[in-house]
């Protein structure tokens, strides 16, 4: 597996945010204590065209492998439309972490810091994924996607997921309320005590958040889901080789925009018969509190702890 860490400098302040050492940092830890089966390179991708230098990126450089793509700067890729620029930048670290011949590319924005468990889902995901090849084929997996819209709403999956909490809730209760009935020879109307019960149980879900409740998933690797990808977002993605081949092809036949960002590029990219999944719950958190393309972020407590 090869781990492609996407970094340009972030304007804004008057030092280096320190975004770039910390996801470097984690990974690094993450590959030294990981006993999986991926054989796993780690490069940093500096895309920064100017001005100054990305001074983070180069101070890893002594540490870490480095490619830039303007090493002497570029006036004309600093003035580009930003959209553009991003994509553009996405495509040659992309076909940089392609010159290995790894099986699977992780590719990772420096704002994407990675959780103590990701190489152990992603084994369990992968393995997954093989075993049901011979009837779907995938692309890629999505790694991340903002909490403030894993919450509940009127989607079918979602009412579906309500609807199995309030059934399943609602027989429990009706089978410990017969039980205790008959030990202590009550009689009772359990049913609608029952069906009360599971209303309760799908109010105090809503007042929880499905955000939170998913956290329950990480008590062991086997837990997490697997559930069809949105088109947003693009932090971190784990592709598959022949998929990123293609991607790419298909990435430079596109102009990028505000109209047509770069996540939304990638997912309309996809081949028709492929699928794009999502891990859920998140495999990294997202600690760029300043965007390179947007500047400070509008949710800023999202990032308070």
């Amino acid at each position: 597996m090869v781990i492609t860490i996407i970094t340009v400098r972030r304007f804004g302040a008057f030092k280096p945010l320190g975004y770039l050492t910390r996801v470097v940092a984690t990974f690094h830890s993450l590959i030294d204590k990981d006993t999986t089966n991926f054989n796993k390179f780690l490069f940093i991708c500096n895309t920064h065209a100017g001005p100054g230098h990305h001074e983070e990126a180069y101070k890893l450089k002594k540490y870490f492998y480095l490619v830039s793509k303007f090493p002497n700067g570029s006036a004309e890729a600093s003035i580009m439309n930003p959209f553009e620029k991003e994509k553009q930048d996405y495509v040659f670290c992309m076909e940089q972490a392609l010159k290995f011949s790894s099986e699977y590319i992780l590719m990772v924005e420096d704002d994407a810091l990675p959780r103590d468990e990701l190489f152990p889902v992603l084994e369990n995901s992968i393995n997954y994924l093989k075993d049901i090849n011979k009837k779907e084929q995938w692309s890629h997996l999505k790694l991340y996607f903002p909490e403030r819209w894993q919450g509940y709403s009127f989607e079918l999956k979602q009412i579906c997921e309500l609807l199995a909490l309030f059934v399943v809730g609602s027989m429990c209760l009706h089978v410990l309320m017969s039980n205790v009935s008959t030990r202590y020879k009550r009689v009772s109307n359990n049913w609608i005590t029952s069906l009360l019960g599971g209303i309760y149980l799908v109010l105090i879900a809503l007042t929880i958040g499905r955000q939170h409740l998913l956290e329950i998933k990480r008590i062991w690797p086997y837990w997490y889901s697997l559930v069809s990808a949105p088109e947003c977002c693009s932090p971190c993605i784990l592709y598959q080789n022949k998929s990123a081949i293609q991607i790419v092809q298909r990435l430079k036949t596109v102009k990028c925009d505000n109209h047509l960002p770069l996540d939304i590029a990638l997912h309309r990219s996809t081949q028709a018969h492929s699928n794009v999944y999502q891990i859920e719950p998140n495999l990294f958190s997202h600690i760029g509190l300043v965007s390179t393309i947007k500047g400070l972020s509008q949710y800023p407590e999202e990032f308070m702890l």
